[in-house]
Formats: structure tokens, C-alpha cells, sequence
């Protein structure tokens, strides 16, 4: 793979998450569990919908 295929697919995949990070609450709930490997709670969740 090219440099400039490299980071057009790096851009690509950062636009995606980027788009489900705002508008996808269960992406949230799975981000949320990954980063801090616990259940969210909703108090803490609704920070990152905001």
C-alpha cells in the first residue's frame, strides 16, 4: 500500500469513528466499556453525548 493510500484509509476510518462517536449511543456504550473496562453509567455517558 501506498503512503497516500495509507493515509487516505487512516482519514477514512478516523471520519467514521469520528461520525458514530456523535450520532451512535451503543458505539458509545462500547467505547465507553473498552477505554475504562466497566458498564457505563448514565451519568458518565451523557457527558459524551453532549
Amino acid at each position: 500500500m501506498k503512503s497516500e493510500q495509507k493515509k487516505r484509509l487512516q482519514e477514512s476510518i478516523q471520519n467514521s469513528l469520528s461520525t458514530h462517536a456523535k450520532s451512535d449511543k451503543s458505539y458509545l456504550w462500547m467505547a465507553y466499556w473498552v477505554i475504562f473496562e466497566r458498564e457505563a453509567d448514565p451519568d458518565g455517558l451523557e457527558g459524551w453525548l453532549n
